[in-house]
C-alpha cells in the first residue's frame, strides 16, 4: 500500500475513533470536561512523541477505572485512551501491511488464539441460554463481547507496536516502563486507601485492598494478579539501565509495589511474584550472551529483587497472613468443591467440550442450574416516568451508588416499593464504602405491610458519623447509598428513589432509572457463584479443548520471544559490513543487545500462570487487556530482523559505495 492509500486509511481509521469518542463523551455519566482536557492534552503530547502511548496505555489499562462512580461496566475510561491512540497514530504514524501481524510462527500463535477465542465468544454471545432482559451484565448474552474485548484492543494496538519496533526497535523498553508506571500507580492507589481505611500500618486487619480494580466486586485476587504480572517488568527496567541512579530511582516505585503487594494479604499473589521475578532474574542470566551484562544490571538485580523478596517474606510472617496460610488446607477443600459442582455446569456435549460453552456463559449458567448458591439477578422493567428496578434475593447483592454529603445533615429517603411475598424485606444502607468493606452504616430494613402493591416509604437517616475525615474538604472515605434485598429468594422492586439533605438538595442522581444503569453499580459477598476459581478450568469450559491449547501456545510463543529478545534478537542496531576473501562486500544481519525486557514476559508469563491456578484471570477485561499487551510484546520480539528491525530478512541491505545511477553497489552482495 501507497502513502496516499495508508493516508487515506489512516483517516478513516482515526475517524471511527472519534466518532467513538464523541459518543463515549456524550453519554459520560460525570461532568465530562476534566477527562475530555485529559484527552485532548495526551492526543497532542502523542502527536509530538509517538512512542508514549507504549508507555500510557499500560500505565492507564490497571490503574483509571471510575465505574464504581459511573456505573459503566461494558467500557471504561482507560478504553478512550486506546481510541485516541489509535486515531491519533493512525495518522500521525500509520504502520504498514506488514505490521498487522508478526510474520512466522509468532503470527500463526496468535492467529489460531484470535481465532478459537473469537468463537468462543461468539458461542457465547449467540448460542444457548441467555437472560437478555437482565440489567446484571454478567448474566447477558453480551457478556462475551466485555470478555472478548481485551484482545480486539491489543489487537488493534499491534500494528503500532510493530512499526515502532520495526522502524525504532525500542517498542520493548517503553513498554516496560509503562508496566513500570501502572503498578507504581496502582500502588499509589493501594496507599490512600489503605491511609483512608484501615491506616497504613494496620497488618492485622482483614481489609482487602482493591485500589481501581472494579472487577472485583464480586471477587476475585486481581490486584494480587496484576502485581504478579507486572513486577518483572520492574526489573528488566532496572537490568536495561545505562546509568547506576536510575537503579537507585526504582526503588521508590519498587519499594511501594513491595508494600501494595504485602496488603493484599493474597497467598498467591506472593508465591506468584517471587516466582515471576526469580524466572525473570533466572531467564536473563541463563540466556543474555556472555559479557553482555555491566556493573549497573548486577547492581539492578539485587537493589530491585532482594528488598521486594525480603519485604514479601516478612509480610508472610505477619500474623494476619500466619492465619491464612493455616486455612490453606480448609481454603483447597472448598476451592475443590467450587470446581467440581462448577465442572458439572458442563453440558458434556462433544462441540462444547472442542469449542467451549461460550465465553461469560458460566454465570448465567450457574444462575439456572447451580444446586447449591446462584448468583443474585436485578432488572430495569417499565420505561420513562414508571422504570422501577427489581431486585432476586439469591445470594446477598447489594446495588449502590457513590454520593457526596456534608457531615451531620439529617438525610431524608423517599421512594416507592413493592414485595413479593409477607416474608420479603427492603433494605437500606448508607456506609463509607469503597468496594468490598463497609464501615459506619446507616439504614433499617422495611418490611411489608401489603405484599404485591407499591407502598410509599419516607424515612429519615442521619448521617452523624459519615465522612468525618475530611481531605480539602471532601469526605477521606468514600460514601455509598445502597438498596437491597434482605429475604433469599423473594423480589423487591424500587421505584423513585430519592435521597435529600435538610436544605433539599437532591444527592442521588438517576434515581429514577431514566439513564438506565449510570451512576450504580453492584456488589455481591458470594464470590463462588461467579466463576470456577481456576483460570485454565474456566478456559476448558468456556472455550474448550481447542481454547485451552491455543491459550498455552500463546504463553509458550511469548516465552519464546522473550528467551529470543533475552538472546540479542529482538532490538534493531546499525548492520556492520565484512568484507570476504573474494573481495565482495556483504552485510552481515544487524547486531543487537540482549532485550531485559524479553526476560521480563517469561517471567510474566510465569506469573500469570501461577495466580490462574486459584482464580479467573481473563474475566477482569483490564487484567485480561495487560496480560495480551505482555503476549503482543513477546510475540513482536520473535523472530529475525527486517531492514528497519522487525520481521524477516530474505536479503540483507547492501553496504559499501553505490554506482552514480543508483544502481547495485560497486561490490557484490551476497544474501545468506
Amino acid at each position: 500500500m501507497g502513502a496516499a492509500g495508508r493516508l487515506i486509511l489512516g483517516g478513516a481509521v482515526a475517524a471511527v475513533c472519534g466518532v467513538l469518542l464523541l459518543w463515549a463523551c456524550w453519554a459520560y455519566p460525570l461532568p465530562v470536561w476534566p477527562l475530555a482536557a485529559v484527552l485532548a492534552v495526551y492526543a497532542g503530547v502523542l502527536w509530538r512523541w509517538p512512542f508514549l502511548f507504549l508507555v500510557v496505555v499500560p500505565a492507564v489499562l490497571p490503574a483509571l477505572d471510575l465505574s464504581i462512580w459511573t456505573g459503566w461496566s461494558m467500557a471504561g475510561e482507560a478504553d478512550l485512551f486506546v481510541l485516541v491512540s489509535v486515531g491519533v497514530l493512525a495518522i500521525r504514524d500509520p504502520p504498514s501491511c506488514r505490521d498487522v501481524l508478526p510474520r512466522g510462527a509468532g503470527g500463526a500463535v496468535l492467529a489460531v488464539f484470535a481465532i478459537v477465542y473469537g468463537i468462543a465468544a461468539l458461542i457465547g454471545l449467540y448460542g444457548g441460554t441467555a437472560a437478555p432482559l437482565s440489567g446484571n451484565p454478567y448474566l447477558r448474552p453480551d457478556n462475551a463481547l466485555r470478555l472478548i474485548k481485551p484482545l480486539g484492543e491489543i489487537l488493534i494496538l499491534l500494528p503500532f507496536l510493530r512499526h515502532r519496533q520495526r522502524v525504532h526497535g525500542d517498542m520493548a523498553g517503553w513498554l516496560g516502563w509503562g508496566m513500570t508506571a501502572g503498578a507504581a500507580l496502582v500502588a499509589l492507589q493501594v496507599v490512600a486507601e489503605r491511609a483512608a481505611f484501615p491506616g497504613l500500618f494496620d497488618f492485622r486487619s482483614d481489609y482487602r485492598v482493591v485500589a481501581a480494580f472494579q472487577s472485583m466486586h464480586i471477587g476475585g485476587g486481581h490486584i494480587g494478579a496484576y502485581f504478579a504480572l507486572a513486577l518483572p517488568f520492574l526489573l528488566g527496567c532496572g537490568l536495561g539501565a545505562r546509568r547506576w541512579y536510575v537503579g537507585v530511582l526504582l526503588l521508590a516505585p519498587a519499594g511501594a509495589i513491595a508494600y501494595a503487594l504485602a496488603v493484599t494479604f493474597a497467598r498467591t499473589a506472593y508465591a506468584a511474584s517471587a516466582i515471576g521475578l526469580l524466572l525473570a532474574l533466572f531467564a536473563w542470566l541463563a540466556l543474555r550472551p556472555r559479557g553482555a551484562e555491566g556493573v549497573v544490571r548486577r547492581f539492578a538485580q539485587v537493589l530491585l529483587v532482594a528488598p521486594i523478596l525480603g519485604g514479601l517474606a516478612l509480610a508472610a510472617s505477619s500474623e494476619m497472613m500466619r492465619d491464612r496460610f493455616g486455612q490453606s488446607s480448609s481454603d483447597l477443600l472448598t476451592r475443590e468443591s467450587n470446581w467440581h459442582n462448577g465442572w458439572s455446569l458442563h453440558d458434556g456435549d462433544v462441540v462444547h467440550f472442542a469449542f467451549g460453552m461460550g465465553l461469560g456463559t458460566y454465570p448465567r449458567l450457574s444462575l439456572e442450574q447451580a444446586a447449591g448458591g446462584r448468583p443474585g439477578d436485578f432488572r430495569l422493567v417499565g420505561s420513562g416516568e414508571n422504570r422501577y428496578l427489581t431486585i432476586s434475593g439469591v445470594s446477598p447483592l447489594y446495588f449502590g451508588q457513590k454520593i457526596f454529603l456534608h457531615p451531620g445533615e439529617p438525610l431524608r429517603l423517599m421512594f416507592r416499593w413493592r414485595a413479593s411475598a409477607e416474608n420479603a424485606v427492603a433494605g437500606i444502607a448508607i456506609c463509607e464504602k469503597l468496594l468490598l468493606y463497609s464501615d459506619h452504616c446507616r439504614g433499617q430494613n422495611i418490611a411489608s405491610r401489603t405484599p404485591g402493591s407499591w407502598e410509599a416509604v419516607s424515612i429519615q437517616i442521619p448521617s452523624d458519623g459519615l465522612g468525618g475525615r475530611m481531605v480539602l474538604g471532601l469526605p477521606m472515605r468514600p460514601i455509598e447509598f445502597a438498596v437491597f434485598n434482605a429475604t433469599p429468594g423473594t423480589t423487591v422492586a424500587f421505584h423513585g428513589l430519592s435521597l435529600t439533605t435538610a436544605r433539599g438538595e437532591e444527592l442521588l442522581v438517576n434515581g429514577d432509572f431514566r439513564d438506565g444503569l449510570a451512576r450504580w453499580n453492584f456488589t455481591n459477598d458470594d464470590h463462588l457463584v461467579w466463576r470456577m476459581k481456576n483460570l485454565w478450568l474456566m478456559l476448558l469450559f468456556e472455550a474448550g479443548v481447542f481454547g485451552g491449547l491455543a491459550f498455552l501456545t500463546l504463553c509458550a510463543g511469548t516465552v519464546a520471544g522473550g528467551a529470543w529478545a533475552v538472546r540479542g534478537g529482538g532490538r534493531k542496531e546499525a548492520a556492520r559490513p565484512r568484507t570476504r576473501r573474494s573481495g565482495r562486500v556483504v552485510a552481515e544481519e544487524p547486531s543487537a543487545p540482549p532485550e531485559p525486557i524479553g526476560a521480563a514476559a517469561i517471567g510474566a508469563m510465569g506469573a500469570f500462570a501461577i495466580s490462574g491456578l486459584f482464580d479467573n484471570l481473563l474475566e477482569a477485561p483490564r487484567v485480561a487487556a495487560v496480560f495480551f499487551l505482555v503476549c503482543a510484546c513477546g510475540l513482536t520480539l520473535w523472530g529475525r530482523r527486517d531492514r528497519a528491525g522487525g520481521g524477516t530478512l530474505a536479503r540483507p541491505l547492501p553496504v559499501g559505495p553505490v554506482r552514480a545511477d543508483g544502481g547495485t553497489p560497486l561490490g557484490e552482495v551476497e544474501s545468506y
